[in-house]
């Protein structure tokens, strides 16, 4: 390979790090411009790959400065070309740890020599392990593949169930409250020693409910979202998932099923108006008549995920406060679009600003945290 061509691989790696959104389609475009210029023009080089990688305005001051960068990293005479290379991108993932830091070009300063002289391996596995992790992490779920989300799913897959305290104490040889009954029933078995017992709360399954929301203006987010539910069945047991449109369907059953792709044919069979209206108070009464009490119950959560743009709104102010006041306010609102929840203008939108938790959830990084914070909030 060309030195300079793997060297520009090297400053493409590192822009993905400060944000920039490079794919293999661009790194073509930037070989093919750079076959008409001269190599060794650097002023022609640099004109060449910003005009190929910087998307707006915003970003050619900082693509100016991490090229200026990259290339005295790559001038100095004490580093070999690789070490070079290692050091500009340890630099940025050292910058990148701290995660109040915005990408301003005030992050690619010319290291000093005791940066330059410090081990760069471990930073070096940093960049590669989890920088493509991150990035892909930090995209919407629309634009992500099948394989990019099974990949995040894999990787941030939850390490234990979503649990809550137990309603019923427990006889336990921990706990708050003393249970002379427990103890003197067990210290009948003859043993010198009496262990005394308390009562105590256990952690069980927290049961989750999901909503989807799957009419025409969440067409891009259907998949992501079925098939993050569909992970999310095999760690959190007490899990159900009804999809609607204009009329609600159970899907429970199909997402239990082995292959995501099966599993998601037969939710296309059993919501047949898919990419319809939303009816989000329709889908909610419904909700409340079939399956109130089973699975939906007094301890669950209910997730709403949906744009909330639906004609009307007294009636879905209305169910929202029954929903509410049935699950003891652990009702949630995720929608995958930025708003305003301060400034919302329809009335479906305010109903359910006020009645429920809101977080959006339009990448994946976002999709994670808030499925967590379901087992931090508790009421």
């Amino acid at each position: 390979m060309n030195p300079l061509e793997d060297n520009i691989r090297v400053l493409m790696r590192g822009l993905r790090e400060l944000r920039f959104d490079l794919g293999p389609d661009d790194w073509t475009l930037a070989m093919q411009a750079l076959t008409m210029i001269d190599w060794e023009n650097e002023a022609a080089v640099e004109s060449a790959l910003k005009t190929v990688w910087c998307r707006d305005a915003h970003e050619v001051p900082l693509f100016s400065a991490a090229f200026r960068v990259w290339r005295d990293l790559l001038r100095r005479p004490d580093a070999a070309p690789r070490l070079a290379q290692d050091t500009y991108l340890a630099q940025i993932a050292q910058k990148r740890r701290n995660e109040q830091v915005t990408p301003t070009p005030q992050w690619l300063m010319t290291p000093s020599r005791q940066e330059a002289e410090a081990d760069t391996q471990e930073l070096l596995t940093f960049v590669q392990g989890a920088s493509r992790l991150e990035r892909m992490a930090s995209q919407r779920l629309d634009r992500l593949s099948d394989e990019e989300l099974a990949q995040l799913v894999a990787w941030y897959a939850p390490r234990r169930p979503l649990t809550l305290p137990s309603y019923l104490p427990r006889p336990s040889v921990r706990g708050r409250a003393w249970n002379p009954g427990e103890t003197m029933r067990r210290g009948r078995v003859g043993s010198e020693w009496l262990t005394l017992y308390f009562d105590a709360s256990r952690p069980e399954p927290m049961p989750i409910t999901l909503l989807l929301d799957m009419s025409g203006s969440m067409a891009g987010f259907h998949r992501p979202l079925l098939q993050f539910a569909h992970a999310m069945m095999r760690h959190q047991r007490p899990l159900s998932v009804f999809v609607f449109s204009t009329r609600l369907a159970d899907v429970s059953r199909p997402l239990k099923l082995f292959h995501a792709d099966q599993a998601l044919a037969e939710i296309s069979d059993l919501a047949p108006d898919c990419g319809g209206g939303t009816r989000i108070a329709d889908s909610m009464s419904t909700l409340w008549y079939r399956h109130r009490g089973h699975p939906v119950g007094p301890r669950s959560r209910l997730v709403l995920i949906s744009d909330g743009m639906e004609v009307g709104g007294e009636a879905l102010a209305d169910w929202l406060d029954r929903w509410r006041n049935f699950l003891h306010g652990n009702l949630w609102w995720w929608t995958p679009f930025h708003m305003d929840w301060t400034q919302v203008a329809s009335r479906s939108l305010r109903a359910l600003a006020h009645s429920t938790r809101q977080a959006e959830v339009s990448t994946f990084a976002q999709l994670n945290q808030a499925w967590l914070s379901l087992d931090r909030a508790r009421t």
